[in-house]
């Protein structure tokens, strides 16, 4: 009985049904239960199992690449009937690797092999990939496992792994593909480092060739790449690694160009439609590399590639909007500052970062890429913009391609029936603008009709027939916006140059020294050097400064009002400190003032009908630049630097520039001052306050009497003015011995010229002080009737330049009428 039991026949029987028991139970492991199965069974029957078969089928293709590192051999013979396919596999990887039927993992049949290390073997399994991401394997979808392996060995200390496996031609299989003889066969193999014997990510992008698959071939595989792959670096090198910098330095560098932001967005545009329609077609069918588990085992480098790439899509598509948005709106003559005015900046900043990252991702793509010839090629086109655009940058920085990038200033002036027309509107201070966008810039009248502003064109609007010199040197903001004052660049002002269509009516200031029978001739020297000779404080943050030069001296009587309200530009031999204008006070220099405090003593004792025969002379010349400055806590600023100038330097001043006031040849003209916005007035009421003698003169003693006192035959104009200051304290009413001697001069006038509101808490005897905001209510109770003044004066702090203009319109003063000065 035992013996029966125990035949060589029930053993077999025994021992099949317990096999076949544990592959049940253990049916999801891998081939080695059916190994050891089928040994089992043959030493039972004293069948020997075949070696480990690793001897080389006939047909072989070789692809070698040095990046990524790959050397692949492939072998093959198809059975005589062609129904099996016996394959192997030699490779230099001692890690997992991935063979695949195709030229991507998108519907593909592949065969996974890993690494046993227990058991010293490797072992095949027979997968389809759907997309990119994990490929399963056949059993596990339904399909059969259809690649048996019939040998194999791996080296460590070479590094080297071949496996021999068998497969049917056609297994009627769904996830297998068929195997036929053909020209051009495409594989691509993956894999992942020496440690990783299983299946992960692979670290390096999978290599695509083709192979003569035919029997009894034996030759080298033909590289072969992906073509949305190829597509994908080749648009993004050309876009990110070239147009970027076109379009940058577009958008930085030509900021004078009339079409920079439609060149900036069509460039910019190509840009971004390239990279998303190549994102676009590297993501179509394989949307799951937006899983983070389907990157999170990959280096570290491609992660990054991928969550930095798109990222920067995404906000590229947004930057775009926004770049049409902002178009729109600095094209806009509205008003539209607080927007405006900070878009560019975060619409550039934002710009940059995406530069740096897209150029650190392109950096990346490539050393997970091979390059080929033609990517060199762009490489080195690349690198070669780069470098010009940082030379670019030092440059311009240090402005030395104003010529090359605004070109050269205007050297003949258009004379077109238009502009003369405009230029003699200007000179005849008529207060039709007519339709160019004109402004004026030093002595210079520039159209700008055809520029457009960076930061919107509501800012020619805002300075359409305006002096605009305070602005581009930085004194001062646009008072219409809230736009902080900002020195402008030389390509700027090259760019106003170049724009120049006439110039002012020159006035005569001086005279040559060297010369004294020389007349009288304009101030357009572009550099001269003057001495700070004196300064004389006023108040503890105010003083009068002298300026010397050994060649000129100044007229102290300016008969014409066209000469008040011109300005000088005054530049530190220190280069960090910044241009200022001031506007020239002659009644304030030393022969003025002692004249003044003459010629009212003689005036009072002719009114008061004593003899005075003693009429005082004024002193022809003065030798000083006489300019008032008050000090401003501002680092690095002008006025901080001249007050604590004590080593008296040399400063370069030029000018006189600028149009003036712009006063009636009769009628009424307001003044609405406030802090040192009284200072360019002194020489106008200078001016004012000797009409006011000649015409109180006049009524009260005769025109003899007058005409004696007029010794420069000084032509007045018959001007009403009403003037309104605000000032802080007593202390800040400079030149008071002005204003406040026309004031008392009113009582021998049969009919008042002058009226002074001071807006302070300080009560000062025989002068007008209110409490009230300069608005609408005080300006009417003073103010009898707006549209009887032809000119409204103003000139104070940034928030009264702002609210007065409109305080006056609301009112119904036509625009024209109001003058900042």
């Amino acid at each position: 009985m035992v013996s029966n039991i125990f035949s060589k026949k029930n053993f077999v029987l025994m021992t099949i049904v317990i096999y076949v028991i544990t592959y049940v139970i253990f049916l999801e492991c891998e081939q080695i239960m059916i190994i050891l199965f089928i040994q089992s069974v043959l030493a039972t029957f004293d069948c020997a199992l075949p070696k480990n078969d690793i001897t080389l089928p006939s047909s072989h293709s070789h692809f070698k690449q040095e990046q990524p590192n790959l050397d692949f051999h492939f072998y093959w013979d198809f059975s005589d009937d062609n129904s099996t396919v016996t394959m192997a596999i030699r490779i230099n990887k001692i890690s997992f690797f991935g063979f695949g039927i195709g030229t991507s993992m998108t519907n593909s049949d592949m065969w996974i092999f890993e690494i046993q290390e227990d058991n010293k073997l490797i072992i095949v399994k027979d997968s389809w990939s759907d997309t990119r991401g994990y490929p399963r394997p056949d059993l596990q979808r339904g399909g059969q496992d259809d690649v048996t392996i019939i040998g194999c060995h791996y080296d460590d200390d070479i590094s080297w792994s071949t496996v021999k496996f068998i497969r049917k031609a056609e297994t009627g299989d769904k996830y297998d593909l068929p195997l036929i003889q053909k020209e051009s066969f495409d594989i691509f193999v993956a894999w992942d480092k020496p440690e990783k014997k299983t299946i992960t990510h692979h670290s390096e992008s999978p290599s695509i060739f083709s192979i003569k698959f035919l029997q009894g071939f034996d030759s080298d595989a033909k590289a072969k790449t992906n073509s949305v792959y190829d597509w994908h670096r080749f648009t993004n090198m050309v876009g990110w690694g070239i147009l970027a910098d076109i379009g940058i330095i577009v958008a930085r560098y030509y900021k004078t160009f009339k079409y920079r932001m439609e060149l900036h967005a069509f460039i910019m545009s190509i840009l971004t439609l390239s990279s998303f329609v190549t994102m676009y077609l590297m993501l179509e069918n394989h949307l799951e590399v937006f899983d983070w588990s389907q990157q999170s085992g990959k280096p570290l480098r491609r992660q990054f590639h991928f969550w930095v790439g798109f990222p920067v899509m995404v906000i590229i598509f947004f930057q775009c909007i926004g770049g049409i948005i902002l178009r729109l709106k600095i094209l806009s003559p509205k008003l539209t500052d607080s927007w405006v005015s900070r878009k560019p900046q975060i619409h550039s900043i934002i710009g940059h970062v995406l530069y740096v990252l897209g150029k650190i991702n392109i950096g990346i793509g490539i050393y997970l890429n091979p390059i080929q010839f033609y990517e060199n090629l762009l490489w080195i086109s690349y690198f070669l913009i780069f470098f010009w655009r940082v030379l670019f940058e030092f440059f311009y920085i240090k402005a030395n391609l104003v010529k090359y990038i605004v070109g050269s200033p205007s050297q003949s002036q258009v004379q077109s029936s238009e502009y003369q027309a405009l230029i003699n509107n200007i000179e005849t201070k008529e207060t039709e603008q007519g339709s160019k966008l004109w402004c004026i810039f030093n002595n210079y009248i520039v159209d700008l009709t055809n520029e457009v502003h960076p930061g919107g064109q509501y800012i020619w609007h805002a300075v359409k027939g305006r002096e605009i010199s305070r602005f581009i040197y930085g004194a001062y903001g646009l008072e219409a916006t809230n736009i902080k004052p900002h020195s402008h660049s030389q390509y700027a002002i090259a760019m106003l140059k170049k724009n120049i269509i006439g110039e002012l009516l020159q006035i005569p200031f001086y005279q040559n020294k060297q010369n004294s029978s020389s007349s009288l001739i304009n101030f357009n020297i572009e550099e001269n050097l003057w001495s700070l000779e004196t300064v004389q404080q006023i108040t503890p943050l105010i003083s009068y400064f002298g300026f010397q030069n050994t060649n000129y001296s100044f007229r102290t009587q300016l008969d014409s009002v066209e000469s008040f309200g011109r300005y000088f530009l005054i530049e530190a031999s220190d280069k960090n400190i910044p241009i200022r204008p001031y506007t020239m006070v002659l009644c304030m220099a030393k022969p003025n003032q002692e004249y003044r405090k003459k010629l009212l003593i003689h005036v009072n004792n002719l009114l008061r009908g004593e003899k005075d025969t003693q009429i005082p002379q004024l002193q022809k010349n003065c030798d000083e630049l006489p300019l008032i400055i008050k000090r401003y806590n501002s680092n690095n600023g002008f006025s901080q630097y001249i007050h604590q100038d004590s080593a008296r330097g040399l400063y370069n001043i030029k000018g006189p520039y600028g149009v003036s006031f712009g006063l009636p040849q009769q009628g009424n003209a307001v003044i609405i001052c406030g802090g040192t916005g009284l200072f360019p007035f002194l020489d106008l009421l200078d001016y004012f306050l000797k009409y006011t003698i000649n015409l109180a003169i006049q009524q009260q003693l005769g025109d003899d009497v007058a005409e004696s006192i007029n010794q420069d035959n000084i032509k007045f104009r018959p001007l009403n003015i009403i003037m309104f200051a605000a000032i802080a304290s007593e202390s800040d009413l400079v030149g008071s011995d002005i204003y406040l001697s026309i004031q008392k001069l009113q009582s021998y006038l049969s009919k008042p010229n002058f009226n002074l509101i001071l807006r302070t808490s300080v009560q000062i005897p025989g002068i007008k002080t209110t409490n009230k905001r300069f608005g609408p209510e005080l300006f009417r109770e003073e103010i009898k009737n707006v549209y009887s003044i032809q000119r409204y004066l103003i000139c104070g702090p940034p928030a009264m330049n702002r609210e007065v203009p409109l305080i006056l319109q609301e009112m119904g003063v036509p625009q024209g009428s109001i003058h900042l000065v």
